[in-house]
């Protein structure tokens, strides 16, 4: 029996990433286990399907959440590590145990980007003073952000077509498309009986609104009965005319009907949208959001709603349209299988080599 040890951040769509690709990759030769910061998403959707343990958020970027997500390290003593989580500031000051470990992440926050990210900021800003720590820890000094996603596998969960020479990435670089999370359950009936409709979903990371104004003139344009908004908990804003709000239903049977979803540019709600071949309107909450939805725009699959909703009702339905072609195309780089199985079976040849070299 091998142990794959997953360490993930409080956001739902780090946690629900994971959860995909744990799910794939547990049998009876391989244990998963759960490292995750609570208060967090974890706390609600990690067990009981495997064994969770809890780490305070509020000491992130303190020496005692490196020492106890150390504690965790020898506690399990994992096989395989598995991170899905900012790594600054929750990995710089942590001294990894000698497992092989692997990164579940996107393009644009890697080396494979030339993206200034939220990390690389941060970085800059307080780049010596992080260093000094690390030296205090016995770690050596790092250069840049992006450097603290280096592992033995770094898995891009990206549409592959977004992705810059996707067919030619260095090691120890992976393309295996969205890995997106959502609930196993069935859509309420006064959804099921729906036309068509706007799907509306900001995940844990959107706490910025779009304009009640634009939603309801991208609502009247392209001739929908109402925007439904997906979340985890009840709303704490105005929705607006013709709207409604349902907690942890599935996006994709709303997708299917849907001819725009809009979305903060978090990955999870957005790739899914994507994966569905439906265009998205974008109201970006941070500098992350708005790098991917530059690169969304650039790739004629996305627009920002307040720019989408400034155009005449006639220009709206022509660009969703142009979008929605733009959307389908980025469908067809897809790679067979599921994107989390393939992420499993990346895990599942370094716990291999793991085994292996300990014979």
């Amino acid at each position: 029996m091998t142990t794959a040890l997953f360490v993930v951040g409080a956001a739902l769509g780090h946690v629900g990433r994971a959860l995909e690709v744990a799910r794939e990759l547990v049998d009876d030769d391989v244990e998963v286990v759960f490292a995750h910061a609570s208060p967090g998403s974890g706390d609600e959707y990690i067990a009981p399907d495997f064994r969770a343990i809890p780490i305070d958020l509020g000491l992130r970027d303190t020496d005692q959440f490196a020492e106890e997500l150390e504690a965790v390290f020898r506690a399990v003593s994992p096989d395989l590590i598995c991170f899905d989580t900012p790594p600054l500031p929750w990995l710089a000051l942590v001294r990894m145990p000698g497992a092989p470990t692997m990164y579940l992440t996107n393009y644009f926050l890697t080396s494979v980007s030339d993206h200034r990210t939220i990390q690389e900021i941060a970085f800059a800003k307080d780049g010596q003073s992080w260093n000094e720590r690390r030296r205090a820890r016995g770690l050596a000094p790092i250069s840049d952000a992006k450097s603290l996603y280096m592992s033995d596998a770094v898995v891009l969960c990206d549409p592959v077509g977004l992705i810059d020479r996707a067919d030619q990435l260095p090691a120890p670089f992976h393309a295996v498309g969205p890995i997106s999370w959502q609930p196993a359950a069935d859509l309420p009936p006064q959804l099921q009986a729906h036309r068509r409709a706007i799907v509306a979903s900001f995940g844990s990371t959107g706490a910025k609104r779009p304009a009640i104004a634009d939603l309801d003139a991208l609502r009247t344009a392209l001739d929908c009965e109402q925007v439904v908004w997906t979340a985890t908990e009840p709303p704490d804003h105005d929705l607006g005319p013709n709207c409604a709000s349902f907690q942890n239903i599935p996006l994709s049977p709303l997708l299917a009907r849907a001819p725009l979803a809009i979305t903060q540019a978090g990955a999870g709600s957005t790739y899914l949208a994507l994966a569905a071949g439906v265009p998205v309107a974008l109201v970006p909450n941070h500098k992350n959001h708005v790098i991917l939805a530059g690169d969304l725009e650039r790739a004629g699959v996305g627009a920002l709603v307040s720019d989408l909703a400034a155009c005449g009702p006639e220009e709206i339905v022509d660009r969703v349209g142009r979008m929605s072609v733009a959307a389908k195309r980025l469908q067809l780089t897809s790679r067979p299988g599921s994107a989390a199985a393939q992420a499993a079976d990346i895990a599942r040849s370094l716990l291999t080599s793991r085994t292996a070299s300990r014979r």
